[in-house]
């Protein structure tokens, strides 16, 4: 190894289905692994780090694969991976990928990230001055400062935090159905190519070339 080489630590081990012999990534034990490793690299080593989560072993977008790929991520994440991989999409143990649950996927880590950051402890929002102020009778709604800090609130991107009867009278759509719907919006809108022009006639040219040898 050359000396100031860059170096990432990056763990992605995981368990057997020992009943079919078969290669798993939902368990809990396989992000224990990755998390020990994580700190040794983080405490130890003092580098960088990489990891593999998000992943799940449901072969559709289901309960299943919310849960397992909850657990990853959040273990990922929280336990130290500077960069994560195999977060965005992946079903049945990174053999497919689901459009729709790469679109959930990127709520799921939005969450983890808002999780991470904690709680602000600042003066300003304990606001103990307002609390005082406010008192046992009065109401926070109509206060200035709701009204100052209220958009600062996480928000979802595809989860529905509507009222039952609101929820049904806009159609009852499942999480999948919306995914599918952002996914659609996202590629209906996006650029025909994000390289630059020039870059990208260079590309193709060096791939045609290529192809002639």
């Amino acid at each position: 190894i050359n000396p100031s080489a860059p170096v990432v630590y990056s763990p992605s081990s995981s368990v057997a289905n020992m009943k079919k012999a078969s290669y798993i990534t939902g368990t809990p034990e396989g992000m224990l692994i990755n998390i020990a490793n994580l700190q040794m690299a983080l405490n130890y080593y003092h580098l960088p780090t990489r990891t593999m989560c998000g992943m799940t072993d449901a072969k559709t977008v289901d309960c299943q694969a919310g849960y397992e790929t909850m657990q990853n991520i959040m273990m990922g994440m929280l336990g130290g991976a500077h960069i994560i991989v195999e977060c965005l999409g992946v079903l049945d143990a990174i053999m497919t990928t689901s459009y729709e649950k790469f679109i959930i996927d990127e709520e799921i880590i939005d969450r983890v990230i808002r999780i991470e950051r904690g709680i602000d402890t600042s003066e300003e929002a304990l606001a103990t001055e307002i609390i005082q102020e406010v008192g046992h009778n009065g109401t926070y709604l109509t206060h200035p400062s709701t009204f100052e800090h209220f958009r600062e609130s996480w928000r979802p991107t595809v989860s529905d935090w509507d009222l039952y009867q609101d929820w049904q009278e806009s159609g009852a759509e499942d999480v999948v159905t919306r995914a599918n719907k952002r996914y659609k919006q996202i590629l209906a809108s996006a650029p025909s190519s994000l390289l630059d022009p020039e870059v990208e006639a260079e590309l193709l040219s060096y791939m045609n070339r290529v192809k002639k040898l």
